[in-house]
């Protein structure tokens, strides 16, 4: 049997495509999701940073939600429904979502370049009415190129619709794990010290409670946008974000 994937706005889906990005392709995911408006500009660049301050393996949409801004960690929570983490070694045909063609075509795409299987060809299924965009297509070929795969572009008489993603509810993420590892629990306990006064405290009367390793739990609540702060009359004020909140126990 051909080694091959195919990815269609109309044939029934086998599976949920995967991302798992080696870190040198992590802006095709970010780049995608701006394409599809997920994110913005603005998300994009503080993510990039991020990544490149933490030194982790694989890119994957777990990973992204822990370390996103608390306006955008949710996105990448409803992505997780639509994508897997591995990929199986077989021929599979995986859905393009209309509403974000550039995040399911370019991510997996990258995936397999990197992954032990590779398919030998890659076939994108365009259904009746639906045109793939010039940019799109380059960058899919260029991915292509990378495995050393034929693309191929096939458009179909059958309308869009046919084809239902594969969406599956996902286990939550313990997001202070994966943004500060071993400082998971000082991070929890500074949370809830700043919730339990009032969802906001001085940066004095915080830093007063904290040892070394608390000093470097908050600085990392700080950077991942748990906590936030702003100056006032009174000195440096910390106030709690809703990916913070979301996070007390």
């Amino acid at each position: 049997m051909e080694d091959f994937v195919k990815f269609s706005y109309c044939s029934p889906p086998t599976q949920r495509a995967p991302i798992r990005l080696d870190p040198r392709f992590a802006d095709i995911l970010l780049y995608s999701a701006l394409r599809d408006g997920l994110i913005t500009s603005r998300h994009r660049q503080a993510i990039l940073g991020r990544l490149s301050s933490i030194k982790r393996g694989a890119v994957t949409l777990d990973l992204l939600e822990g370390i996103a801004p608390s306006d955008s960690y949710r996105v990448f929570r409803y992505l997780r429904r639509f994508f897997s983490t591995s990929v199986d070694p077989a021929p599979a045909v995986y859905p393009l979502q209309p509403t974000m063609p550039y995040t399911s075509l370019l991510p997996p795409l990258y995936t397999l370049a990197t992954s032990p299987w590779k398919p030998a060809r890659i076939v994108v299924e365009l259904s009746k009415g639906v045109e793939m965009d010039s940019r799109l297509l380059r960058d899919a070929e260029v991915a292509a190129s990378l495995m050393g795969a034929e693309l191929t572009v096939v458009k179909e008489k059958r309308s869009l619709g046919v084809s239902s993603p594969i969406y599956e509810e996902v286990e939550p993420v313990d997001l202070l794990a994966v943004a500060l590892g071993d400082l998971r629990q000082v991070g929890a306990d500074i949370l809830s010290e700043v919730v339990g006064g009032g969802g906001v405290i001085t940066g004095k009367a915080l830093l007063e409670l904290l040892d070394e390793r608390g000093v470097r739990a908050l600085r990392l609540l700080l950077y991942f946008d748990f906590l936030r702060m702003y100056p006032s009359q009174g000195g440096l004020l910390i106030y709690i974000s809703e990916k913070g909140l979301e996070c007390v126990e």
